[in-house]
């Protein structure tokens, strides 16, 4: 397996995959049995993992401290020369919203947003779709 990924959960496939449309939406197809682009109809068969690097730092994957850009892109790439075409990414609530917060409002610790929309455009470049959880 690629040194850069621990690939902790494949998710499943069925058939062959067809690369969707980049900015089409995913849907549950109307049989209720599978999935498909919301524009084209196309048939998107899921395959992919939960991006986890092999450090324990890295479950922060976008704290200012922690981001590899370089390392996240060669990951990216390796995934996508294997054909996945999504991968979970993990935000750790304690971190990206730091306590104290004032009532009523909801401040994000710096440089998670910026790296977060980095990280989503690299894997956009891979053809790779993301679910941050």
């Amino acid at each position: 397996m690629d040194r850069f990924v621990v690939c902790l959960v494949v998710m499943f496939v069925v058939g062959v995959v067809q690369a969707a449309t980049e900015d089409e939406f995913i849907r549950v197809s109307p049989d209720g049995w599978g999935f498909e682009t919301s524009g084209s109809g196309t048939r998107f068969i899921p395959f992919g993992t939960n991006f986890v690097l092999n450090d324990t730092k890295y479950l922060n994957l976008f704290g200012p401290d922690v981001y590899d850009r370089d390392r996240y892109e060669r990951a990216l790439a390796a995934l996508e020369g294997l054909g996945f075409n999504i991968v979970k990414v993990f935000l750790p609530i304690a971190k990206v919203l730091p306590d104290p917060q004032a009532a009523g409002e909801a401040r994000v610790a710096p440089g998670y947003l910026e790296n977060l929309e980095d990280f989503l455009g690299m894997a956009r470049r891979h053809r790779i779709r993301v679910v941050v959880s």
